[in-house]
């Protein structure tokens, strides 16, 4: 590691954020060797959420060979990428980070020596938010890791094999809580799967059933109400059971209770009702807002601070534009990430700093096979169209961050497993 440079940029956090300042930092050096990169990260590999979905509810039917290609299509292995970490001349860590000595610079790390810093950068992500409410986090599960995706894709194998095995099987309910991006597009997934089964005679049609709770009017409420109705139009035909306007208060092993008291029985729970920033940035002592999230600067420096910066989900950020927070998409913690790394490549020249200026690149929802809703600032599709303008944002992202023959082969990967069940 390059520890003899001028100056030393460490990055926490290997996500969209953290991957995107690296990459723009080191591009902005160029051949100057002025600093050093290095990126941080607990695990091996940057994983790309926007497909996490897939890992969760595809390729049932898959050879033991290709079950690797579930987490293959996600995980992008930061040191085994030569184009991503040596020839952009990034040094990664794999180390569990667990806490800051300001005073000193250092980054403490668990079984590994203290990273000196210049510049820290903090893209520590999210994790889920219970809000509180009583056996969320023991009966639940979330899909925010790969660890989370295969836990969640066993539980409904288990639920489909033992219906299968029963001629007159008791209906089994799966809930979602929560109508969000998360909670709509795993339930598009499995529910098209298990349509898909029941037309094969696979299983026995109604018994397993999937119902939403959101605690808003609709599903994708952000969204706008035409992309909200056409998102519950899809649901419904697929099978979907929608409950609004009901809050979660309490969870056992075999219900949850909504504030209207009413009970609803499960046999699974997945949770997509909302997202907390990483609960360790409360240990670094730095200001935080918001939801417990870091307060910064316009041009994402940590507020109080002269060289500690911060970009994703684990900042407080409203858009100037309208005031309101800005939305915790992938496309604008990359857009921040980048801020951050212009920004600290700047603060070395002594040149100004620039503020990140959020512009929102739009969305793309799959929900179920071969169709998705998709809305830009140039543009509206619904169905498979739109499903196919997805495959090439994916695609796409993984070009920005390493050659098309190596994004490929990992497009390719994932599309193997993840198309069987499109």
């Amino acid at each position: 590691m390059k520890t003899h440079l001028r100056q030393q940029v460490v990055i926490l956090g290997g996500g969209f954020a953290g991957l995107a300042a690296a990459l723009e930092l080191a591009r902005l050096r160029g051949r100057q060797q002025d600093y050093n990169v290095i990126l941080v990260d607990q695990n091996c590999y940057h994983l790309y959420h926007g497909l996490l979905y897939e890992v969760a509810t595809a390729g049932y039917s898959v050879k033991p060979l290709d079950l690797e290609y579930l987490h293959g299509g996600v995980c992008i292995r930061l040191k085994a990428l030569g184009e991503l970490v040596t020839k952009r001349r990034v040094d990664f860590v794999q180390a569990t980070v667990t806490g800051l000595e300001r005073q000193r610079q250092r980054v403490v790390c668990q079984d590994q020596a203290d990273l000196v810093y210049s510049h820290l950068v903090i893209a520590l992500g999210a994790q889920p938010a219970d809000f509180g409410i009583p056996g969320l986090a023991k009966y639940s599960l979330p899909l925010g890791t790969i660890p989370d995706a295969l836990a969640i894709r066993q539980r409904l194998q288990d639920l489909v094999a033992a219906q299968r095995s029963q001629p007159h099987p008791v209906p089994k309910k799966i809930v979602i809580a929560g109508g969000g991006f998360t909670g709509v597009e795993t339930a598009g997934e499995i529910l098209h799967y298990l349509r898909r089964l029941e037309r094969r005679g696979q299983l026995v049609p109604g018994s397993i059933r999937l119902q939403i709770v959101e605690g808003g009017a609709t599903v994708l409420q952000a969204l706008g109400p035409a992309t909200s109705a056409r998102a519950e139009r899809r649901l419904r035909s697929l099978g979907a059971q929608l409950t609004f306007n009901t809050r979660i208060t309490g969870i056992t092993p075999q219900a949850i209770t909504l504030a209207s008291a009413q009970s609803v029985a499960y046999d699974l729970l997945l949770w997509g009702g909302g997202i907390q920033a990483n609960q360790l940035i409360r240990s670094f002592g730095l200001p935080l807002a918001g939801r417990g999230q870091l307060a910064v600067e316009p041009a994402l420096r940590v507020s109080g601070t002269s060289n500690i910066w911060a970009a994703g989900d684990c900042i407080a950020f409203s858009d100037p534009a309208t005031s309101q927070p800005i939305p915790q998409i992938a496309q604008l913690a990359i857009d921040a990430g980048r801020v951050v790394a212009q920004n600290i490549f700047r603060s070395t020249k002594r040149k100004p700093l620039k503020p990140f200026v959020p512009v929102h690149p739009g969305f793309v929802i799959p929900i179920g096979g071969m169709y998705a809703i998709a809305q830009t600032r140039w543009f509206k599709l619904y169905g498979f169209l739109a499903w196919a303008y997805r495959k090439m944002v994916d695609l796409n992202y993984f070009t920005s961050i390493m050659n098309f023959r190596n994004a490929l082969r990992v497009f390719i990967r994932g599309a193997r497993v993840y198309l069987k069940n499109d």
